[in-house]
């Protein structure tokens, strides 16, 4: 196998395997009440403030249908609001909730700390310097490609 392939099949293995590990072996019960999708449509909406629909559709890169659902359900939880504009009717944004962003810093600090500690055990310092670079590497390659037609 070639290098490029190694790399694009490891790559896939940690999306989608991480992914999946990352939920289910985090034991608290926030992960297993929310999805990882409502937790990060409410993380977006704590960090950048008040959003329209579309704008978390494709910050997302989902169907506003899969949006919207997911509005209906942290809405009927109280987690977040959505909200007319006064000056146009015609565009709703949505904002968090006090209890929406209690949900997501308590989430994430678990995410965050599962991570921290296997990083941990695993990685000595120059690694970590190494692993931080090819993540930033990857995020850029993320976002060029969403940034395609």
């Amino acid at each position: 196998m070639d290098k490029f392939s190694e790399s694009a099949d490891l790559f896939e293995e940690v999306m989608m395997r991480g992914a999946e590990q990352m939920i289910k072996y985090m034991d608290h019960s926030i992960w297993k009440e929310y999805s990882p999708q409502q937790l990060r449509l409410m993380k977006l909406v704590d960090q950048l403030g008040a959003l329209t629909a579309g704008q978390l559709a494709d910050m997302l890169q989902v169907h506003k249908s899969a949006i919207s659902n997911r509005l209906k359900k942290l809405t009927d939880k109280g987690l977040v609001r959505v909200v007319r504009l006064e000056h146009d009717n015609r565009i709703s944004v949505i904002t968090i909730t006090p209890e929406g962003k209690s949900i997501v810093d308590e989430a994430y600090n678990v995410l965050y700390g599962y991570i921290n500690s296997m990083v941990k055990e695993t990685l000595n310092e120059d690694e970590l310097d190494q692993f931080i670079h090819v993540l930033r590497k990857l995020k850029q390659m993320l976002d060029s490609a969403a940034q395609r037609p």
